[in-house]
């Protein structure tokens, strides 16, 4: 990306300037810049160094003020500008111009050229009807807003061009099923339609799973993104990304990359996540994909999986509704029903007593985390020879001793506690080596990828 300017609209207006603006919006495209401030010491003349690094650059951005700036040292008859512009048109590059506007509060009296006024206007006037992209703006506020908006539009008809020639095969990178888990028909018939509506196979629409953690929102979207109606929906395949509290910055980059690199391996590394969601968004477009963004956290992790994508429908888990965009579709996953716990409960497990099991379903309040980790005990144990009544009645005991006795599913604090006592009385029931095993494993944080050679221990 090739950004021209005079000097003067590097420092003004105070604050943020006109090329700080241009800067930024070159970033979120996902783009670099190539400026002229940039240029080191060369054994050649200006001029030629100028067309040659004009012609190297895939964009040519002007911003064009009131000041004509600085003749060509052996043509006078042009600024620089004014040569970089024409190498630009020779070169077939595409141009887009951004030209201040008359009433720009106080820059045309500032940037006034007294010497070279005269040429800038006739060169101004020549911009307006040369047949490049013009946009008038004002603001650096509306240098953002329009460049990016030009360079985003740009990339989309790159996109269209590439898609032409490119394998229609779709990609999936959704986790598999692990086989257990349980259907909740009433949410899926309401996120199904959510995600397939008619409307969105003309441009994209998200979706929020939302609810507070531990209700099923991961498992649910997982179920989505494998059921044949979404499968069959999205020709282009279904793409899965999980986020989690902690990734921002270059973390936050490098996971939308590697999304991107699925559908095109040659994406570039950037570590700005607003240039790595540009990049994907280019991928995205004219392809009707699901893009599945698992628990996010904040606006900001957001803000990278809205660009591009016209045909995409996104579809994000997250415990902060107030982080989604006001026109998302909004799919609230609460308690499970008692056919829904009961069904948890008992997968798998054969003789279970009713009344033993509903006396475990209501101290469970039909939390879907508590009931999947009562479960995963009970399980665990037959496997090795366990009664599924007798194991499921001691974990029912410890959970009454440890406090918890009816959980009330609105109350975080008492949800954390049932939780807790939970894996307690889970990791009560481990020997002494599965147990250090287990503390061995535990510093892992959420969503950490731990190295092989530690497993292996």
């Amino acid at each position: 990306m090739f950004l021209s300017h005079t000097s003067e609209l590097g420092r003004l207006p105070r604050g943020r300037s006109f090329v700080a603006a241009a800067q930024e919006a070159v970033t979120r495209a996902g783009d670099a810049v190539m400026d002229m401030a940039y240029f080191g010491a060369w054994d050649e003349k200006p001029a030629v160094v100028c067309e040659r690094m004009v012609r190297s650059a895939d964009v040519y951005v002007l911003i064009a003020g009131f000041r004509y700036g600085s003749p060509v040292r052996d043509r006078p008859e042009l600024s620089y500008t004014e040569l970089e512009f024409d190498a630009a048109g020779r070169a077939g590059i595409p141009r887009l111009v951004l030209l201040l506007d008359e009433d720009t509060a106080g820059t045309r009296e500032l940037l006034l050229d007294p010497v070279h006024g005269e040429r800038q206007e006739l060169f101004r006037a020549r911009l307006r009807d040369s047949g490049p992209t013009v946009t008038p703006v004002s603001s650096p506020e509306a240098v953002e807003t329009a460049l990016l908006q030009a360079l985003t539009q740009l990339a989309r008809d790159d996109a269209n061009t590439r898609a032409m020639t490119r394998p229609p095969g779709p990609v999936c990178s959704v986790p598999r099923l692990h086989g257990y888990e349980i259907p909740r028909p009433e949410l899926m018939r309401e996120l199904i339609a959510a995600v397939t509506a008619p409307h969105a196979g003309s441009v994209g629409v998200t979706t929020g799973l939302v609810g507070a953690g531990g209700f099923g929102k991961t498992t649910l979207a997982r179920m989505v993104a494998h059921d044949q109606q979404v499968r069959e929906h999205f020709a282009g395949g279904r793409l899965w990304v999980t986020v989690g509290e902690d990734l921002t910055g270059p973390g936050l980059a490098g996971v939308i990359t590697s999304a991107a690199r699925l559908l095109d391996p040659a994406a570039a590394e950037v570590t700005n996540p607003l240039a790595a969601g540009a990049q994907l968004g280019r991928v995205l477009d004219g392809r009707r994909l699901l893009l599945v963004v698992d628990d996010v956290w904040s606006s900001t992790q957001v803000e990278p999986f809205l660009v591009g994508g016209d045909q995409t429908v996104r579809l994000f888990t997250t415990r902060q509704p107030g982080v989604l965009p006001e026109s998302t579709v909004p799919v609230r996953v609460d308690q499970m029903t008692t056919l829904e716990a009961h069904a948890t409960l008992t997968a798998g497990l054969l003789d279970l007593p009713a009344g033993l099991v509903d006396q475990v379903r209501r101290v469970c309040g039909s939390y879907p985390l508590l009931l999947a980790l009562v479960h995963g005990a009970v399980r665990d144990a037959v496997t090795v020879g366990a009664d599924a009544a007798a194991e499921l009645a001691e974990v029912l005991g410890a959970l009454r001793s440890g406090g918890v006795t009816v959980l009330d599913v609105t109350n975080p604090d008492t949800r954390t506690r049932a939780v807790a006592r939970t894996m307690e009385v889970s990791l009560q029931r481990l020997d002494a080596v599965q147990r250090q095993r287990y503390l061995e494993l535990a510093v892992f944080g959420e969503d950490v990828a731990i190295p092989g050679e530690v497993v292996a221990r």
